[in-house]
């Protein structure tokens, strides 16, 4: 679980080079509160809660638009003494969806990806609308066709609505205080950036469906930041992309093979006298896992 203090290492990056800006520490105070819970979610994680997260995070992004507002923007939520952005906060939960192994959650998981997309265009929030379509449009593209031509036409739109708040040095514009610290600061960002990536790079292993969508999402993200005035992930101070990065682990992890699911597959296919052995040492070093949407992978015997 070393990989759960991964944003730890972004965030003390942001926060001196904030510092130096000016900038008080105590505002990443939200990002080290948010990990907390974050680190508790990773070891508890079940797919009851990742079903809970699909649900509660679709009506936590719908309730930003009666909560209220910044400039007429409607993207963040109340949380105890936070402010945490919704749906940055929540979107691996609802991309998980399309990968339960209940065909009538994943059918929900298409609807509360929808449902979110249009709540995207009118916050507005491009950079979460690009990210979820991103996310969601390969996956939908074999077996939704039109959602996904819907949810990336959504996405597209939300870049044409005005978005009237200006940038923040130490959430929007983090890079900046960073990049003037100059070459050294430049590469320790670049390899805290690498560091959050990892998870999503080792899960290709046993999920590579699913970490592929969460690294295409994650580094969309990234770039939604650098073209537009939105928060750069996790750098930023802010709770939501923190949680949101925690999500993202917890969802690979409650898809990581554990060792008694590889060693029960291991004897059963040792005993299996149909097989040769050849398959058997394929399908043991292999085994399989049901991370694609719409299917099971491994239908069991």
């Amino acid at each position: 679980m070393i990989q759960a203090v991964a944003p730890l290492f972004a965030i003390v990056v942001a926060a001196h080079a904030a510092a130096v800006a000016s900038v008080a520490t105590t505002a990443f105070a939200p990002n080290l509160i948010a990990a907390v819970p974050g680190i508790v979610l990773c070891l508890v994680v079940t797919r009851p809660i990742a079903r809970a997260g699909l649900v509660v995070g679709g009506l936590a992004v719908v309730m930003t638009l009666l909560a209220p507002g910044l400039d007429g923007v409607h993207r963040w939520m109340p949380l105890g003494p936070l402010t945490v952005h919704a749906s940055a906060a929540v979107w691996p939960w609802l991309c998980a969806g399309l990968f339960d192994s209940d065909r009538r959650w994943r059918r929900l998981g298409v609807v509360v990806v929808v449902v979110v997309q249009l709540v995207h265009g009118l916050q507005p929030d491009a950079a979460q609308a690009t990210v979820l379509a991103v996310a969601v449009v390969p996956v939908l593209w074999s077996t939704d066709r039109a959602v996904g031509v819907v949810v990336g036409l959504i996405a597209a739109m939300t870049w044409w609505r005005a978005d009237p708040l200006a940038p923040i040095l130490h959430v929007e514009e983090i890079g900046t205080p960073i990049a003037a610290l100059g070459l050294g600061a430049i590469v320790v960002a670049g390899l805290a950036v690498a560091v959050l990536f990892m998870p999503m790079l080792l899960a290709f292993r046993w999920a590579p469906a699913l970490s592929s969508l969460l690294l295409r999402a994650s580094i969309a993200a990234f770039v939604c930041a650098a073209l537009g005035r939105f928060a750069v992930p996790v750098f930023g101070a802010g709770a939501g992309p923190v949680l949101g990065w925690y999500a993202m682990l917890s969802v690979l992890r409650l898809h990581q093979p554990t060792p008694s699911t590889r060693s029960s597959l291991s004897t059963d296919i040792s005993n299996d006298s149909r097989l040769s052995d050849v398959q058997r040492t394929t399908f043991t070093l292999k085994p399989p896992v049901d991370n694609a949407p719409y299917k099971r992978t491994h239908n069991g015997r």
